[in-house]
């Protein structure tokens, strides 16, 4: 959690000087304003109510620093870092852990409209165009750099965060999670996970009966105030 939102916050911060003086991308991800909750709390939330293993946050980084690559206006912000970390661990979720709510309950821990998770879901996949498995090697190369620049950023005495670090073969991932789909060398691997998405989107209306349902946290998730209006 806090090598995840050391990079958070430096991204925002670093991003946020070199757009400060250009116009606000229009896009799914990019709201009118800076949302009223600290990138602690919306990572925090996020983090206890989706249920997700901690191994798919560090998965998550990884997508988000391939988005940046693949679309520079992409790169976090403090105005799209939201409805981006949302996404890209729902994903990262939906590939690694075995177990893992629906789109609708998704949406609603992270403050969005249902049909807006669909949409951010199906555009996030196109823009990382599909590159989604991530190998041990990876993400502990990940990992290891993340705890290094926390460490020389001064966060603190972060050593002991190595030791314990959540593993990608501590995720709940079986033998028939999409990761043995995507990304494993079969030339149908991303057809298969878009066939996927797709019918995830167009049965939006399907996934109310999910999130009213009484499962841990959606009480409370649906407490949590909106994130506020797209561009």
């Amino acid at each position: 959690f806090d090598v995840v939102l050391e990079w958070l916050e430096r991204q925002c911060t670093a991003n946020d000087r070199q757009t400060a003086n250009k116009p606000i991308p229009c896009t799914v991800f990019h709201g009118q304003r800076v949302p009223d909750i600290t990138y602690r709390g919306y990572l925090e939330r996020v983090l206890t109510f989706s249920g997700c293993s901690p191994a798919c946050l560090i998965v998550a980084v990884s997508y988000l620093e391939r988005v940046g690559e693949l679309e520079p206006d992409m790169r976090v912000t403090s105005i799209n870092m939201h409805r981006l970390l949302l996404t890209a661990t729902m994903v990262a979720c939906k590939l690694f852990d075995e177990t893992f709510y629906c789109n609708a309950y998704w949406a609603r821990v992270g403050g969005v409209p249902s049909s807006e998770m669909n949409k951010l879901e199906l555009e996030f996949l196109f823009m990382i165009k599909f590159d989604l498995h991530r190998t041990k090697e990876q993400y502990d190369r990940l990992f290891h750099r993340l705890i290094s620049e926390a460490w020389e950023g001064g966060s603190g005495d972060l050593s002991a965060k190595w030791a314990s670090m959540p593993s990608l073969a501590d995720s709940d991932a079986g033998e028939a999670s999409p990761t043995n789909v995507v990304g494993n060398g079969v030339a149908d691997g991303a057809d298969k996970w878009l066939r996927k998405a797709m019918e995830g989107a167009r049965n939006a209306l399907n996934a109310r009966a999910c999130a009213d349902a009484s499962v841990t946290g959606a009480s409370e998730a649906l407490q949590h105030p909106p994130l506020g209006a797209q561009v």
